[in-house]
């Protein structure tokens, strides 16, 4: 009787040191995917945020002489309270957008000086 001629083969040890190597990769690339999503999400919905002030600040330097008046909305995941009050020589205008965690996105400030 012969010896059984010895193959090259990975043992049981090595196999499973590669799986938890594996494993741990997988594992780091989920992590970054999830944190690469929120931030994502994120910008999104400063960029919303942006847009609605500017489109709301551009309607109000539209039409000079505004009087006090303030107003909130809900739309897109993303709540909003405003208000433009007169000030000498023009207006006041604030504007705080709030995501659906009540999380503060953006927050603005501007005083509108009208043309005479």
């Amino acid at each position: 009787m012969g010896r059984m001629p010895r193959r090259a083969a990975f043992t049981l040890i090595e196999v499973l040191m590669a799986l938890v190597v594996l494993a741990a990769a997988a594992s780091a690339l989920a992590a970054t995917l999830t944190a690469d999503r929120r931030m994502r999400d994120a910008a999104t919905a400063r960029v919303d945020a942006a847009r609605r002030v500017r489109d709301r600040l551009e309607r109000f330097a539209a039409r000079c002489g505004v009087t006090d008046t303030s107003g909130s909305a809900v739309a897109s995941g993303l709540s909003d309270a405003w208000r433009a009050a007169p000030v000498a020589g023009g207006w006041r205008f604030t504007d705080s957008v709030r995501a659906a965690t009540g999380a503060e996105v953006l927050a603005v400030a501007a005083t509108v000086r009208c043309a005479p």
